[in-house]
């Protein structure tokens, strides 16, 4: 879910942003004049123009620019795509040079969640879903040594297959049986990948995709509470608020209210 986005410009010379650590996935780009992220302990980085940087959440650094100002467009995400999660892990952090047109499709991609971003509609979870996954195909695009080969990886293709059907149809609650059925694998054969793959029981994993999805509507959006209950797949709202308390250790208002469940929550899908 997106949790902060900004187009602008800035003088990160007389203002640099300072070296902290971050509880979201950040992608900041600058597409005018030339900025640079700066690390604690090291060497101011070279400048760079029109150039995207995405950065693990909890990876400190700030920035700093040139004494012109400079246009930047910046959004952050509590959860991104799993590849861009593989290529992070290999590089700690990502940069990649921007094309012309590629600096619209970001100017394209922030328009569309701007205009929802300080008053939710009903298909505003799914924008930044999906906004976050263009951003994450354009660096994979351009990172494509660091990503596994098509193919290698059997068992999590069908794990990840079973997590998207199940998060893509939560509202109807499926079971393990009906994911097992739609892949066209066995229960027990489903099981075991996942025992491989995450190292826990498709029950576990499952209940986790549904209760952070909870998290993020409960804090993100201003749906009611059984509006939640009812896209996350609960019989009804007092079943939902059980499984929420007994999950987050928190009622769903309480979420709302407190910005430490928000923290939470990303340094859950970080």
């Amino acid at each position: 879910m997106l949790s902060y986005l900004s187009l602008g410009i800035r003088n990160y010379y007389q203002k640099p942003i300072r070296t902290i650590r971050r509880g979201a996935w950040e992608f900041q780009a600058v597409i005018q004049g030339a900025i640079s992220p700066v690390f604690l302990n090291k060497n101011k980085q070279n400048l760079q123009k029109k150039t995207l940087w995405v950065f693990p959440p909890d990876f400190s650094h700030g920035w700093h620019g040139e004494e012109k100002t400079a246009e930047i467009v910046v959004f952050h995400f509590s959860q991104v795509a799993d590849e861009l999660i593989s290529i992070c892990q290999k590089s700690s952090y990502i940069s990649i040079s921007l094309e012309d047109e590629e600096i619209v499709q970001l100017l394209k991609i922030y328009q569309t969640l701007h205009a929802e971003f300080s008053n939710p509609g009903w298909l505003y979870s799914l924008k930044s879903r999906i906004a976050a996954d263009q951003l994450a195909l354009l660096i994979c695009f351009k990172n494509k040594n660091l990503l596994k080969k098509p193919g290698s990886d059997y068992g999590r293709n069908i794990v990840e297959k079973a997590m998207a059907l199940f998060s893509s149809g939560m509202h109807l609650a499926p079971n393990i049986i009906e994911i097992s059925k739609e892949i066209g694998v066995s229960v027990s054969h489903l099981r075991r990948l996942f025992h491989k793959i995450k190292g826990a029981n498709p029950r576990s994993v499952l209940e986790e995709i549904r209760m952070t999805r909870a998290m993020e509507l409960s804090c993100f959006t201003d749906y009611t509470f059984l509006e939640i209950a009812n896209t996350c797949g609960f019989s009804d709202q007092s079943a939902f608020t059980k499984a929420f308390c007994r999950y987050w250790e928190a009622t769903p208002t309480e979420a709302r209210k407190t910005d430490e469940y928000k923290t939470k929550l990303f340094r859950k899908k970080g």
